[in-house]
């Protein structure tokens, strides 16, 4: 009897350790399905990253070809009114909201009243992209001290009157001296300004 216990014991302690091999090679089983796991996801986060390399670049590319494309624009603009000698001071205005309309990539035709409106309506939003003209524009208004709802007014007395000779010779005629707040005044500081900024010789009248 008591040689049949041993036995017993025995084929206990066989069965404990055939059970402890198993649970050993089933939790190096799940070891290494974690680290197939693991694996698949680093694939996955390369081929993320990957991804997220060509969409930054595509949308650095796209944002150069835009930026080349309203520089293009802005240079044919200015060719077209020097052509015609309308660069005045109405014309360095409606020059310089032609392109932020075109920047802005605005719907419809272009209108500089309602682009002015737009502007004044949009100060927030526009201040965080990353138009190069509007961008220059925004902060010619902020060194004025500039009033946005100003903007369309500001264009109506343009429009009210010839202001200064059309384009002659090397410079371009500002009139500064008849607007409603004076030489001195913000209009005459922004529109010297988006002159500066469209980078066109500049005669003050």
């Amino acid at each position: 009897e008591r040689e049949r216990e041993r036995e017993r014991e025995r084929e206990r302690e066989r069965e404990r350790e055939r059970e402890e091999r198993e649970e050993r090679e089933r939790e190096r089983e799940r070891e290494r399905e974690r680290e197939r796991e693991r694996e698949r996801e680093r694939e996955r986060e390369d081929r993320e990253r990957s991804l997220q390399r060509e969409r930054e670049f595509n949308e650095r590319a796209l944002e150069r070809e835009r930026e080349e494309r309203v520089r293009e624009r802005a240079v044919y603009l200015e060719q077209v009114l020097a052509s015609k000698g309308v660069l005045t001071s109405r014309g360095i205005y409606e020059h310089m909201l032609t392109i932020m309309h075109i920047e802005m990539k605005l719907p419809g035709k272009f209108n500089a009243t309602n682009t002015c409106h737009y502007i004044k309506n949009n100060l927030q939003s526009l201040s965080g992209k990353s138009f190069l003209y509007t961008k220059s524009f925004l902060d010619a208004m902020n060194s004025c001290n500039f009033d946005a709802n100003n903007l369309a007014p500001l264009y109506t007395e343009l429009c009210s009157a010839i202001h200064g000779a059309p384009w002659s010779g090397p410079g371009v005629a500002v009139n500064v001296h008849s607007l409603s707040d004076g030489a001195q005044g913000a209009s005459a500081c922004l529109l010297l300004k988006i002159a500066d900024i469209l980078k066109l010789p500049l005669a003050v009248a």
